[in-house]
């Protein structure tokens, strides 16, 4: 699942049975600079408020829409990582909170061997015994579990998101030109039709969830949409022209109706006729 998008370290499958050491990353400076991080739904609205949300889609057919925390330089200011290279709190995404290990694919584990230190103090081991883990090892893979499930959860809503055309992609850096994000455009959304706009509310309104996430975290965006998918003039009606399209007139056997406000202590029509 990762291995687009952290950039440099080579993610390997964990060996089972293994004897394999690990220990938590003191800091995550070998991974600099990360492109983004996958989420989950869990943590929707956690981590916006760290990063630009956005659906990476790479090149290829069939390939499967990551909705992904950005959190590289080029893309996004200010950064969620100190000069140290920790992760500002008090949230850290849940695939930080699982390195040296990331989901794969397929559900299982990968590690990376940069961020691993034999010697490092508080190294704990994978299996106490063949096919046992040890507890702090199952805690990490529950977590990446977890987090496998809600990235899944959160690629079906993006591919909703995509289906109502309302994405709109970022431009490009040189060296991950074979990676593409996608952010929501609040032109195309506002254009959506009533019935298009209803069917954001599946999977529990999840897609429209992540699109509000989506346009909540562009604050910290400093990379342009690309031309391609930049707004023309006129080509969105305002919203005040589709709301009129929503409001149906009086049957006309009301039309013909004679309405009056009965007066009260409260509010009494008269007298404020009269004061106008």
């Amino acid at each position: 699942m990762n291995k687009a998008l952290f950039r440099g370290p080579q993610f390997l499958s964990v060996p089972r049975p293994t004897r394999m050491a690990w220990s938590r990353p003191a800091h995550f400076l070998p991974l600099m600079p990360i492109l983004a991080l996958p989420i989950s739904d869990t943590e929707l609205l956690n981590v916006s408020h760290y990063g630009s949300i956005a659906v990476q889609i790479p090149d290829g057919d069939g390939m499967i829409p990551t909705v992904v925390l950005v959190v590289h330089p080029a893309f996004i200011a200010p950064l969620p990582f100190n000069k140290d290279g920790n992760w500002l709190p008090p949230y850290m995404p849940m695939a930080m909170r699982c390195l040296p290990f990331t989901p794969a694919i397929g559900g299982g584990l990968l590690y990376a061997p940069l961020l691993i230190e034999p010697d490092a103090s508080g190294t704990m081991r994978v299996e106490e015994a063949p096919g046992k883990p040890t507890k702090e090892f199952q805690q990490l893979h529950e977590m990446a579990q977890r987090l496998h499930l809600g990235a899944k959860r959160l690629s079906d809503a993006a591919r909703i998101l995509i289906a109502a055309k309302v994405l709109v992609r970022l431009e490009t850096l040189e060296e991950t030109a074979d990676t593409q994000f996608f952010i929501a455009s609040a032109e195309r959304l506002d254009a959506l039709e009533p019935q298009q706009a209803a069917g954001l509310t599946a999977l529990g309104m999840l897609p429209l969830e992540l699109a509000a996430a989506m346009l909540f975290s562009q604050r910290f965006l400093t990379r342009r949409v690309d031309l391609r998918d930049r707004p023309t003039p006129g080509g969105a009606r305002s919203t005040l022209d589709r709301r009129s399209e929503l409001f149906e007139p009086l049957p006309p056997d009301l039309m013909a109706g004679n309405f009056a406000l009965d007066g009260g202590d409260l509010f009494d029509f008269n007298i404020l006729a009269r004061r106008g």
